[in-house]
C-alpha cells in the first residue's frame, strides 16, 4: 500500500556526481550523449520543477519541456529500468529560433 511512497533510484548504480559541472543543452549542441540517470531540483525562483540529466562527464540541465517526458519516465518501471542499464542516448541538435526567441531541439533515443 505504502510502496508508492518509496523513493525510486533514478541514477545508475556508482555513478558519482559529486564534483561534476552543470551545463546547458547549448554547452553541448550536435552531440549525442549517454544517459546515466537524472532527478528533479526546483527553481528557487519560480518553484516550478526541472529535470537535470546524469552524463558521463557533467550534469545536463535540460528545458522545461523535459520535465513531463522524464516524470513519464520517472513513472514507468520499463522506461526506468532501461536508463538504468543505460539505454537512453540524448542527441542534442542545434539551436532554433522561435517565437518566444531560441530552443535547442533535442530527441530520447533508445
Amino acid at each position: 500500500m505504502f510502496e508508492s511512497l518509496n523513493r525510486k533510484r533514478t541514477i545508475m548504480e556508482n555513478v558519482d556526481t559529486e564534483g561534476m559541472e552543470f551545463k546547458k543543452l547549448r554547452d553541448v549542441t550536435n552531440t549525442t550523449v549517454q544517459c546515466k540517470g537524472f532527478f528533479f531540483t526546483k527553481n528557487r525562483f519560480t518553484g516550478e520543477r526541472q529535470v537535470v540529466v546524469v552524463t558521463d562527464t557533467c550534469l545536463l540541465n535540460m528545458p522545461a519541456r523535459a520535465v513531463a517526458q522524464f516524470e513519464k519516465i520517472e513513472e514507468t518501471p520499463k522506461m526506468l529500468e532501461a536508463v538504468l542499464e543505460g539505454k537512453l542516448r540524448i542527441e542534442i541538435h542545434d539551436e532554433v529560433k522561435t517565437r518566444q526567441g531560441a530552443t535547442i531541439q533535442y530527441e530520447l533515443k533508445g
